[in-house]
């Protein structure tokens, strides 16, 4: 016998912090059903868990896995415009917590001034290697001259290689730097930190001023 419902859930973010999830019970003994799976979409991700009644629980149920944290790419916080988001080979990254420095490929414009139109200018960083430990790749970085100032400044490009590691959860939280700017070598390792989930919403990763 298999149940099935669909429920609205409240994730242990806080009350405001709500999904929607499909819940399956099955694995009928005695009047009871022994097994669960919970699916659901949470900020675009795809989260399934799975329980079992476990006996010396008191018949409660006990989660064995999160089966999306084995099968879902590792992911790479891009904090495009504030908006924190977490990507599989995402295009474009944003490194400087102002938007002052981007990284992203040839593929876009040569030379462009800041606008309202998109990243598309930026191009797209090539990923040749991404696995659930690390991602390499190459691309462009874009940095503002700030000349007259940041919000009016002039982006240029200059070759740049990547190497995401330090797989947490699901997402990587280092991301090492390596092109030239004016004659000087810029090579680093960016760490996200987690900012904790509050009653204005869940928690995210970003990189270091985001």
């Amino acid at each position: 016998m298999l149940w099935v419902d669909t429920c609205e859930v409240t994730c242990a973010a806080g009350p405001q912090v709500r999904y929607r999830a499909t819940i399956r019970a099955y694995g009928r003994q005695d009047g009871h059903f022994t097994q669960l799976t919970v699916d659901s979409t949470y900020r675009h991700d795809p989260m399934q868990f799975r329980m079992v009644v476990q006996p010396g629980f008191g018949g409660k149920f006990v989660q064995l896995t999160a089966a999306n944290q084995a099968s879902a790419p590792t992911r790479l916080p891009t904090d495009l415009g504030g908006s924190h988001q977490l990507e599989v080979r995402p295009s474009v990254v944003e490194f400087t917590g102002d938007s002052t420095g981007l990284f992203g490929g040839f593929t876009g414009q040569t030379r462009v001034r800041r606008h309202g139109n998109g990243l598309a200018w930026a191009g797209r960083i090539h990923w040749s290697v991404w696995n659930a430990h690390e991602a390499k790749g190459t691309g462009a970085a874009w940095l503002d001259n700030g000349i007259p100032d940041d919000a009016s400044g002039t982006f240029s490009p200059h070759a740049v290689s990547l190497r995401a590691s330090r797989s947490t959860g699901g997402v990587f939280t280092a991301l090492a730097f390596r092109f030239s700017y004016e004659g000087k070598v810029n090579a680093g390792t960016l760490k996200a930190h987690q900012v904790p989930a509050s009653e204005l919403g869940p928690g995210y990763w970003a990189w270091p001023g985001g």
